[in-house]
């Protein structure tokens, strides 16, 4: 049983002979099983070495015992077939199984995570579309709705443009990350400014001049239902952020 249990409790047969090799890792020392023999068999010590001697003789002829000398000179001895209890032999077979599918096993893993973070990164870049078309649509219909009430009451709306920054400010207020302010501002930005209806110019604003957008399509009843000028909204967006 002890090549089986020493396989069983991880021991591998070594390449190298020339300290013992697998006699030694696998078996017991010569002297100390024929100590072990006489033990069991209770004969005297004459007797016992020459059976001790004469069977190991036999099992090696037999091929059923390898033997192995270290480089101090102690012999060892060692079965040939291993005997495992059946918890042994599956954990030896799960432990083969293991060293030689690891590799595969890894491979799947980081593939499997690989596809994992492609997936979450499409949905989120799918997300961030969506969430980019919706502001885009925010702004043209905010742009619309600043040209309309320019016409409709100048007193009230005095100027027909909006500064981009003003309404980036407006329409982001719930997203409070700057990188992904910024990244998506620029995406709305860009899908804004090549709008045909929209004309981008510079304007004299409190003395310094900045770019401004302007809605210069048709000027009909604006896309939302309730006809609010830009400043309204800002206003109130200022409101309601002093209520929370």
């Amino acid at each position: 049983m002890t090549r089986g249990t020493r396989i069983c409790n991880g021991a591998k047969a070594p390449t190298d002979e020339r300290d013992g090799g697998e006699a030694k890792v696998l078996g017991l020392e010569k002297e100390s099983l024929r100590e072990a023999v006489k033990r069991k068999t209770k004969r005297d010590a004459e007797n016992a070495d020459d059976i001790f001697e004469r069977v190991l003789a036999d099992l090696d002829k037999f091929g059923m015992i390898i033997k192995g000398t270290d480089v101090e000179g102690f012999e060892y001895v060692a079965a040939v077939r291993a005997d495992f209890t059946l918890p042994c032999r599956i954990k030896v077979t799960a432990r083969e199984w293991w060293e030689a599918n690891r590799r595969r096993v890894y491979t799947f893993l980081v593939l499997m995570a690989g596809l994992f973070y492609l997936r979450s990164r499409a949905l989120a870049s799918a997300a961030e579309s969506r969430k980019v078309a919706g502001l885009v649509q925010e702004a043209l219909d905010m742009l619309q709705e600043q040209e309309f009430g320019y016409h409709a009451d100048p007193v009230t709306t005095t100027e027909p443009y909006i500064i981009p920054v003003h309404l980036r400010d407006l329409i982001l207020k719930d997203e409070h990350s700057p990188q992904v302010r910024q990244r998506v501002w620029q995406k709305v930005a860009k899908i804004v400014e090549g709008n045909a209806n929209v004309r981008t110019n510079e304007e004299e604003v409190r003395g310094e001049y900045t770019k401004v957008w302007r809605w210069v399509g048709s000027v009909g009843t604006p896309a939302r239902s309730r006809r609010v000028s830009f400043a309204d909204r800002s206003m109130r967006s200022l409101i309601d952020d002093d209520e929370e």
